[in-house]
């Protein structure tokens, strides 16, 4: 209870009811639990914060299947509309932009879909004078300090959008100055060459004026979040505007990186070697929005919703804002392929952005799902992710490069042998700072480096479609000794144990090298790892799902489980194996008793190692299933509202 002697109880009316209204959406609620004074003063403003929290919270921008134009459309409405009423920008925790999937009758039109915060920001447009309009674009665009910082063109920016053209510039020649309340104009058709440039401009334009945005999912695979400024020609702006956002972003502590000179280390990139060219200008940007505060400071979690697709593979560097930002704590995406992986390049170094400006992620809990990564690639991934505490990643074969000869063993060598580095960061006004060579504060005395392996307490590894070709099995886990929670497909384990030095591969295969090893066969007592010597000691609890990919030869990885489970795993907790066992074993089978006395004999394996037996209920594993769920549940709201 505020004390009576508040001096914000002095205050007039007028003011008590102008900082309620100023004030987000939670500390309102919070605020107008404080005093009587308070409540009365800015009770009348209660309905209309309920109005926008349930308008305005969960935003939803959901065009139909491939329409850009209409995308374009919802995208610079709800911009027009947060320019209108600048306080809705406050209510929003979530955004999602998306199209609806493709329709199973493609001859059938996608029905159009309305928000209903954005069917309120249209009704309230109606009677708009054009005037007003282009107040409204020359404040969005031409006002935005974040763009002003950028030296953007705007005024090629206004020419782009349909909508901001005809506000700002007037309409076609015989069109009346007063024409928003006749009926509905057609959509303006937007070539697709265009949608990508204007889609993502009008989300970063959304974006700079969303403070409060805590989630954002995108399920478009025309728009990106990265933040290069010197990728092309065309988005220029929008990725440095983007950039310079992804710059100001303060740590957790609210401690602030050297990145406010002209000693920022975009601005030393040619020292470097790296070929971005970085003028005066460059660094005359950087030093101008060193007031700002980023409007990502609130973000605490991206999802990208990739339809699961060979052909929708995107390039990692789209999510550079992302995983430059260390206050992004959760990480969602699909179908990502490492930079540099479209053309079979080794995967090169990040991104300029997520490599300079901020010194580490602070994702927490990283979700690939449906993803083409090598070992190297994920390597790089998490070389700037120090606190990462959950992994779950899900293999989809591309018919080329990496291919079926994805290497799950050295992947997992890989993640758990990263060694994130974190500067210990020190205040601005701390007299004994330093400024490390890449221009961050840092105190390399205290500066901390720790293996993933002993920090990843939650892991799962899938593989979507399933290749025959392993380069090698995984034969160990040891290498994670904080693991709590493993999630894997059995057929991971199936392949050449690695110290063989055999490798297989469907272009060029290698025999095994070392003595004492012969080639590898499945079949062979001794050529598959024993599940219980794999596994960590400090694992917890282990779901095994087994497809029929190799028969009955799964029942093998669980010899001698039983019996050592409690000396080798005295954690094990909780032991689960899926799958619909009649089909898994037998599916080559055409005998129905046979099928189903391997199934039988399934069960005892599967009884004798203490394990519970789960049918199919899904095609996936639970992560997966968790995954869809949470980045595609605006699906279901979107069903749910046409009805």
């Amino acid at each position: 209870m505020m004390c009576s002697s508040s001096p914000l109880l002095h205050l007039p009316t007028e003011l008590i009811r102008l900082i309620s209204t100023s004030t987000d959406a939670d500390t309102f609620e919070n605020l107008m639990l404080t005093c009587r004074t308070v409540h009365n003063s800015s009770s009348a403003l209660i309905a209309q914060h309920n109005k926008y929290r349930r308008l305005f919270r969960n935003v939803l921008i959901c065009a139909p299947w491939e329409d850009c134009s209409r995308l374009v459309q919802d995208l610079a409405d709800y911009a027009l509309g947060i320019a209108a009423h600048p306080e809705i920008a406050q209510y929003v925790h979530s955004l999602t932009v998306d199209y609806n999937r493709e329709p199973e009758d493609l001859d059938e039109p996608d029905p159009a879909f309305e928000d209903e915060g954005l069917a309120w920001i249209r009704a309230q447009a109606k009677g708009r004078t054009r005037a007003d309009g282009a107040r409204l674009v020359a404040d969005l665009e031409l006002a935005s300090p974040w763009f002003q910082a950028a030296a953007a063109r705007s005024e090629a920016r206004i020419e782009d959008v349909p909508q901001f053209r005809k506000l700002y510039y007037g309409g076609d020649e015989g069109d009346d100055d007063d024409d928003d309340d006749d009926e509905e104009t057609p959509i303006p058709e937007i070539e697709e060459e265009d949608a990508e440039r204007i889609i993502h401009h009008l989300l970063v334009l959304l974006l700079s004026r969303l403070n409060h945005i805590a989630i954002l999912t995108v399920g478009c695979s025309n728009i990106e979040l990265m933040a290069v400024p010197y990728r092309d020609t065309t988005n220029r702006d929008s990725h440095r505007v983007l950039q310079l956002m992804t710059t100001r972003i303060n740590d957790e502590e609210g401690y602030q990186a050297k990145r406010d000179h002209a000693e920022h280390p975009v601005c030393q990139l040619e020292d470097k070697g790296i070929a971005c060219p970085v003028s005066e200008k460059d660094k005359a940007r950087l030093r101008a929005c060193s007031h700002l505060v980023s409007p990502l400071n609130n973000l605490r979690e991206v999802r990208l919703d990739l339809e699961h697709s060979t052909e929708c593979m995107a390039d990692a560097q789209v999510l550079d804002a992302a995983w430059a930002s260390p206050r992004v704590k959760s990480m969602f995406a699909s179908c990502l392929v490492a930079s540099g992986e479209y053309d079979g390049d080794p995967a090169p170094l990040a991104s300029v952005v997520w490599r300079e400006t901020h010194p580490y992620s602070g994702i927490e809990r990283l979700e690939l799902a449906a993803s083409a990564i090598a070992p190297g690639a994920i390597g790089q991934l998490l070389s700037r992710m120090p606190f990462l505490k959950t992994l779950r990643y899900s293999h989809m074969v591309k018919e080329v490069l990496i291919g079926h000869d994805w290497d799950v063993d050295g992947f997992l060598k890989t993640v758990a042998r990263a060694c994130p580095r974190v500067p210990a960061l020190v205040p601005e006004d701390s007299p004994g700072k330093q400024v490390d060579s890449d221009g961050v504060l840092s105190s390399r005395s205290n500066s901390q480096t720790q293996r993933l392996g002993d920090q990843i307490n939650d892991l799962g590894i899938a593989v979507d479609h399933m290749s025959n070709t392993y380069p090698t099995g995984v034969w160990s886990l040891h290498e994670f000794t904080a693991l709590k929670r493993l999630e894997v497909d059995a057929d991971i384990f199936f392949g050449p144990n690695p110290a063989s030095g055999e490798r297989r591969s469907g272009k060029s295969p290698s025999p095994p090298t070392q003595p004492g090893f012969e080639k590898w066969d499945r079949t062979k007592d001794g050529h598959l790892p024993r599940l219980v010597d794999v596994l960590p000691p400090s694992i917890e609890e282990l779901d095994l799902h087994v497809k029929g990919t190799f028969g009955m030869e799964w029942v093998n990885l669980l010899q001698g489980f039983g019996a050592e489970r409690a000396f080798k795993l005295p954690l094990l907790r909780k032991f689960t194996v899926h799958g619909e066992l009649v089909h898994v074993v037998g599916q080559y089978l055409s005998d129905p008793a046979e099928r189903e006395r391997l199934a039988t004999l399934a069960r005892l394996a599967i009884e004798e190692a203490g394990a519970d037996h789960m049918g199919f209920t899904s095609n996936f594993q639970r992560w997966q299933d968790e995954f869809d769920s949470r980045v595609s549940a605006h699906l279901t709201l979107v069903g749910s509202k046409k009805e």
